[in-house]
């Protein structure tokens, strides 16, 4: 979820820093790594107003990634999808690095809102990250896009799940339609496949008990269609 963050991808509101700079975040993915308590999200933001930009930083950090980790890593490193296994071993034992460094700073921030270390402990990694995500999937009313189908059927979807998840929607979104909140579906799959599909950009795998040979078998070339982002990497994109 990093990349979200860093290219401002559909970002909508901001956190001020003591000095006045500012940072631009999404609301919901915030909201979601607070267990959806506003109140918690509110704390963060005022307490955000009183801390210098490096200690809020590497708190936002964590929230998109499960580690603070400094946002001026090379550029090379963000840019990429770090394809070799040497280039993300490094970038892991960088977060681990500065994890061990700043975790103190860190750990205080959240403590000041009512966080205690076992929630850190809670949200790191890409455990963390995923039981968010399993949480988002069922908030439909803050689902901002959808996919449509024949018969005046449809699948709901945050957008910035389908800009992590999927490289098609990605460059679509950064193209013409950044703006639209609707599109038609045509891989030419079911709507019982591609509904398995969203269902695996949330959990990171299928509902089995809606699988049957027709849909595994869809779904193998539903896979290549939307050009799926390995969950490997799932704290990066």
């Amino acid at each position: 979820m990093f990349k979200l963050f860093i290219r401002k991808t559909f970002t909508d509101t901001e956190i001020e820093c003591n000095d006045g700079s500012k940072f631009f975040v999404h609301k919901i993915i915030l909201l979601t790594r607070f267990d959806n308590e506003e109140s918690i999200y509110q704390k963060f933001v005022e307490i955000c107003k009183e801390k210098p930009k490096e200690d809020v930083q590497f708190a936002i950090n964590f929230l998109y990634t499960g580690f603070p980790h400094f946002i001026q890593i090379r550029k090379t490193i963000m840019e990429e999808k770090l394809d070799t296994s040497y280039e993300m071993e490094k970038f892991q034992k960088d977060q681990k690095s500065l994890w061990k460094k700043k975790k103190t700073q860190v750990k205080a921030l959240f403590k000041e809102i009512g966080l205690k270390s076992k929630w850190v402990h809670s949200k790191q990694g890409r455990k963390g990250l995923l039981k968010d995500l399993h949480s988002l999937y069922h908030q439909e009313s803050t689902k901002d896009f959808a996919i449509l189908f024949e018969k005046g059927k449809q699948i709901k979807i945050h957008k910035i799940i389908l800009v992590l998840r999927s490289d098609l929607y990605k460059g679509m979104f950064q193209s013409v339609k950044k703006q639209s909140n609707q599109v038609y579906d045509y891989s030419g799959k079911s709507y019982e496949s591609l509904n398995q599909m969203i269902y695996y950009f949330y959990h990171d795998e299928f509902d089995e008990s809606k699988l049957n040979p027709h849909i595994i078998e869809e779904l193998e070339n539903v896979k290549e269609y939307y050009k799926l982002n390995p969950s490997s990497n799932l704290h990066l994109n």
